[in-house]
């Protein structure tokens, strides 16, 4: 289930509404219907809602910030440039991005983001990492990742 919502999770039905019309719908009495993508985000958003019912918490991605909109949540958006996202993707340990070439890398992230944008969009109909969407934009280039996060835990504190 783990590997099948990393894979689907974070897709869009289609590149547009008029694909999202003709996309695969799932079986009548199973997943209620629904596409694979619009089941999931129903189960994302029901998960996303309990947590934060039970108190603060922190969620990464998933369009939390617009699920929990009327909650009023602290939204931050941590972007990186491209050079020091290939370079943390190179340094995670037993990576299939160390066997890429740079171009290849570059490529990969660009897609990872287009469809990150386009999930979002369909559900949200808002812009991907447009600051407009966020309280605070952390950019994390020359970062470490751990360090941040404590600096922003302390904000909260």
């Amino acid at each position: 289930a783990e590997k099948f919502v990393e894979e689907h999770g974070e897709h869009a039905p289609g590149k547009s509404r008029l694909a999202y019309a003709f996309a695969n719908q799932g079986v009548p009495g199973v997943m209620n219907g629904l596409s694979t993508a619009d089941f999931l985000w129903s189960i994302q958003c029901s998960v996303i809602m309990q947590l934060a019912d039970k108190g603060p918490c922190v969620i990464v991605g998933r369009n939390a910030d617009y699920i929990l909109k009327d909650m009023n949540p602290f939204r931050i958006f941590v972007y990186a440039e491209m050079e020091g996202r290939m370079e943390r993707c190179r340094r995670k340990e037993q990576s299939h991005h160390n066997t890429m070439t740079d171009r290849e890398l570059r490529q990969h992230i660009k897609e990872v983001d287009k469809h990150r944008a386009q999930y979002y969009g369909f559900y949200t109909d808002q812009k991907w990492g447009d600051r407009q969407n966020y309280d605070l934009c952390v950019n994390t280039t020359n970062a470490d990742i751990k360090e941040v996060a404590k600096i922003l835990t302390k904000l909260f504190e």
